[in-house]
């Protein structure tokens, strides 16, 4: 053993009987390899350019620019409380980039955030918002395609604010505005001061206009005069590829979430309760491959989930739907009709009018539901099948627990709709007749009443 590596204090070896020198191997390790600790321990300098550090305690990886004399951000994004890796040489900017990471004091409020976007426009770029509050939004937040605004939390951490006086100032709709593809909307709360700011019909929280793979995730959208989450088609064009994942839209003026004329959308572990209108309302004749999953949509004003205006393909999962004041799900509407949905595993109970409203749909599957003591205010079925301009059809409810509580039907076909097939329900509780159905081509067999 000759020397010591000038990192790791590796030993490098000479030839010996075996003439076998890995010197080089060991040097490159020494070289190339990653070290790691915290902050206070990074060495005062680098041993060769480009070495890399990772602060652990920071989760930044910092990089030895040995031109500069000094050591760079390399990639990271700091800790949850502090996004901004905690240095002097960082802090003193309110905007900095770092491989393609801008940091953004929201003290700079709607101007600078918006000058921030624009001055990356298209370009791919993450730019996260730190802790605070930018409460002077008077215009469109507009996000550029290829983006990604993060925020630093979503429970008051980092909230985007209408101001008081945002009224009639907008554009268009939408506190943030998405209108090119590719973008990302993470980690925020959007706050639509409804009662401070009047509804001229553009207050959204979140708006998009036929762009294409989008991705909203942890965002609550709350007291908006309007919709709280609405991305939406543009004369004909669809939104298509979109996905809002574990997100909260509350107490807003209209829908919680109306995904409208969108194509291959998901609606994911999220949350629409005491909203003016509907939970969640997916329409539009464009609209097509919807899937809500695994969501909470309660105590809405209207329903909590509508399908309608010729929406076609649409997969309801494992979704608790529940103190809605008018149905739970209802299909179709005067405006249109719903078609190929699928409703699953979802607990549907206690709304003001039916657990499922079947108003104008055709070719649904509701299947390993349960459907308990609805029809608190109105109606007469916790499964309705109805027509509504034309008749609803082509349904089958198989295997789906029918708690009746006020109601009169478990499921109800009325004339002149139909044909269902009806098997393997058990229904129970104070109804009058169990199972009705109307169409000479229906099937209703081993069903359970008690």
């Amino acid at each position: 053993m000759s020397d010591e590596t000038p990192r790791f204090g590796l030993g490098t070896y000479e030839a010996g009987d075996t003439e076998w020198d890995h010197t080089d191997t060991v040097e490159a390790v020494d070289e190339f390899a990653v070290g790691r600790g915290s902050i206070e321990n990074r060495p005062d300098e680098g041993a060769y350019d480009d070495e890399l550090y990772l602060a652990t305690d920071q989760r930044v990886l910092w990089r030895w620019d040995a031109g500069d004399e000094d050591w760079q951000p390399a990639t990271g994004l700091g800790t949850e409380t502090d996004p901004l890796p905690g240095t002097a040489h960082l802090e003193s900017l309110e905007a900095t980039s770092v491989n393609d990471v801008v940091y953004v004091d929201p003290d700079g409020g709607y101007d600078e955030l918006q000058s921030t976007l624009d001055e990356y426009g298209d370009d791919p770029v993450t730019v996260v918002i730190r802790p605070g509050v930018v409460d002077d939004v008077a215009d469109n937040l507009v996000v550029p395609g290829n983006t990604w605004l993060r925020g630093s939390g979503m429970f008051g951490t980092t909230v985007l604010k209408f101001a008081d006086d945002a009224s009639g100032d907008l554009s268009n709709a939408g506190l943030v505005r998405i209108k090119e593809d590719n973008v990302v909307l993470s980690d925020l709360e959007v706050d639509g001061n409804r009662a401070n700011v009047e509804d001229t019909g553009d207050e959204y929280g979140f708006f998009s206009s036929a762009a294409n793979n989008i991705r909203i995730e942890r965002v609550w959208t709350h007291h908006c005069p309007g919709y709280g989450f609405d991305p939406h088609a543009t004369a004909g064009v669809q939104t298509s590829q979109l996905t809002i994942r574990d997100c909260i839209s509350s107490d807003n003026g209209l829908d919680g979430f109306t995904l409208a004329g969108l194509k291959n959308a998901t609606l994911e572990n999220c949350v629409g309760v005491d909203n003016d209108r509907h939970g969640a309302n997916l329409t539009d004749v464009e609209g097509e491959d919807i899937t809500v999953s695994n969501c909470v949509l309660a105590r809405n004003g209207g329903d909590g989930l509508t399908v309608q205006v010729g929406v076609d393909g649409v997969s309801i999962t494992g979704t608790s739907i529940n103190g809605n004041a008018n149905n739970g799900i209802r299909l179709g509407s005067s405006t249109g009709p719903a078609e190929n949905v699928t409703i699953t595993g979802n607990v549907v109970r206690e709304n003001g009018e039916y657990g499922a409203n079947l108003s104008r749909a055709s070719n649904v599957s509701i299947t390993d539901n349960v459907f308990e003591e609805n029809v608190t205010e109105r109606g007469n079925a916790e499964i309705s099948v109805q027509e509504n301009v034309d008749p609803s059809g082509f349904v089958s409810a198989i295997g789906n627990q029918l708690v009746v509580g006020d109601a009169s039907f478990g499921f109800d076909e009325r004339g002149g709709t139909g044909p269902s097939i009806v098997l393997g329900n058990v229904v129970r509780g104070t109804y009058s007749t169990a199972i009705r159905s109307s169409h000479d081509d229906s099937e209703v067999a081993a069903n359970l009443t008690s």
